[in-house]
């Protein structure tokens, strides 16, 4: 295991990685507008003694309102965490095993 400074400077790196991919998914997944607009239709519901509903509505907003607009694009081709096309397969088997989950005897 890594420790110190070079522990640091490789977690930096891999959060760095992350916003940036948060944003290319963003700016270059097929599905945003509609994941876009199924997440403002949402509503939003607390959980018991865990998260505050207030506290969710005001994660949605900034998500949909804040975070990416205006943003310029990102170049991911030099990442060494995330790559395109580590993230666009991750992508397509999340969608066929929620598939699967919502309509098991359609997929």
């Amino acid at each position: 295991m890594k420790r110190g400074a070079e522990r640091d400077e490789v977690y930096g790196e891999y959060a760095q990685e992350s916003k940036g991919m948060d944003l290319w998914l963003y700016q270059n997944d097929k599905e945003t507008q509609e994941i876009w607009r199924l997440l403002e239709q949402g509503k939003v519901c607390g959980v018991d003694g865990c998260i505050l509903e207030e506290d969710l509505a005001r994660q949605k907003r900034f998500l949909l309102y804040e975070e990416f607009i205006g943003k310029d694009a990102v170049d991911v081709s030099g990442y060494r965490f995330y790559t395109k096309e580590v993230m666009e397969e991750f992508v397509e088997r999340c969608v066929e095993k929620m598939q699967k989950l919502i309509n098991p005897g359609n997929c």
